[in-house]
């Protein structure tokens, strides 16, 4: 008994990673002229593609757009996933390529939108 017990426990500190976790979502944003932006992301718990950041219900991500030569701005996003509710955050653009761990750049704006589980499964 004492053995199944140790195995078990061996499994779950050598193992732990099974709980790796892949999020596909569709999120949307409807800005004051009338424009609406979808976007698809596919956010995995065990990689930093995106900065991602799981944390209950509530899912962080940062992507990174290059705004002009050399110029970058950090759009920092934010879901609740019980509500679907969708924030994205425009940071002011920097001459330097934001990574992970950096603190969040000054905001210029932000806009609310919703997120739903993707459709289907996107090839490009």
């Amino acid at each position: 008994m004492k053995k199944l017990l140790v195995t078990t426990i061996l499994c779950f500190l050598f193992f732990g990673k099974v709980y790796s976790e892949i999020v596909k979502i569709d999120c949307t944003i409807k800005f004051d002229n009338g424009q609406v932006v979808s976007n698809y992301f596919e956010l995995n718990s065990e990689t930093n593609i995106y900065y991602n950041e799981f944390s209950g219900d509530q899912i962080f991500w940062t992507t990174v757009t290059e705004a002009a030569g050399n110029q970058w701005m950090p759009i920092y996003h934010h879901v609740n996933r019980r509500s679907g509710i969708y924030t994205a955050a425009f940071g002011v653009t920097t001459k330097i390529f934001p990574e992970k761990g950096d603190p969040m750049v000054e905001l210029i704006a932000e806009k609310m939108g919703t997120c739903i589980a993707a459709t289907s499964e996107r090839k490009f």
